[in-house]
């Protein structure tokens, strides 16, 4: 069984779609679902965003169920030029927010780039890299690779790392490393790094003309949860042969 996680349900939404034969999978929090992908039984899961919640998530997940692989997926901000929006990346390797770096399964990291994704760093942080400087600041931790930042991965990697499962990361380009949030977004995260969507809505009902920037970025995790329902299914395809 491999275990497919995400940090918010939009994320997984493709991939949800693509399951043969799914069957609900109760959990501490939440609830999974099982079913086969590509010929191969996987279970998938919202962990939840942020740190605290992904690591949590992803525990019940491996409590409820035993599983051989981890595949964390999701978007993320591109730090590089070399990155454009909808770049589907694999992470070489994971660095926690207090600096401990960690290795993902070669071969995995080997599958996936034979079907298209770029080789990163993932710099963890603990909220939302919201603004072009901030991203500028990550991107010196990240030397001459190319990277991207979110807030999960590491989460999940010491997880998986906890219970000596392998793993690996796949995800894609939300935003650039020039381009900004929209500060409403960012004040609306909790202090353990999620976003609470109820503020977000209401920000948005509030001021009608932050609405535009809401829809482009709903958007684009759209297409992204698109993009990595193809790479994931291209993954599991080539495992299973």
């Amino acid at each position: 069984m491999i275990a497919i996680v995400a940090g918010v349900p939009e994320e997984l939404a493709a991939l949800r779609r693509r399951l043969v034969d799914p069957r609900p999978v109760p959990l501490r929090s939440g609830r999974g679902t099982r079913g086969m992908l590509q010929g191969r039984a996987v279970v998938l899961a919202v962990a939840g965003d942020g740190p605290a919640r992904a690591e949590q998530g992803l525990d019940a997940l491996l409590d409820a169920v035993s599983c051989s692989v981890v595949l964390g997926v999701g978007v993320a901000g591109g730090l590089t030029d070399d990155l454009a929006p909808g770049s589907l990346v694999v992470a070489s390797s994971v660095v926690s927010i207090d600096g401990v770096e960690h290795h993902p399964e070669p071969a995995l990291v080997a599958i996936a780039r034979r079907h298209g994704a770029v080789p990163v760093r993932v710099l963890c942080a603990s909220g939302l890299a919201g603004t072009a400087i901030e991203k500028a600041r990550l991107r010196e931790r990240a030397g001459d690779a190319s990277a991207v930042v979110d807030l999960e991965s590491a989460a999940w990697a010491e997880a998986a790392v906890h219970r000596g499962i392998p793993w690996s990361i796949l995800r894609v380009v939300s935003d650039a490393w020039d381009e900004e949030l929209p500060q409403f977004l960012v004040r609306a995260q909790r202090p353990d790094g999620s976003v609470a969507r109820g503020r977000v809505a209401l920000g948005a009902i509030a001021v009608p003309t932050r609405i535009p920037a809401l829809v482009r970025l709903a958007s684009r995790v759209r297409q992204a949860s698109t993009r990595l329902a193809d790479g994931a299914a291209a993954i599991m395809s080539e495992a299973a042969a």
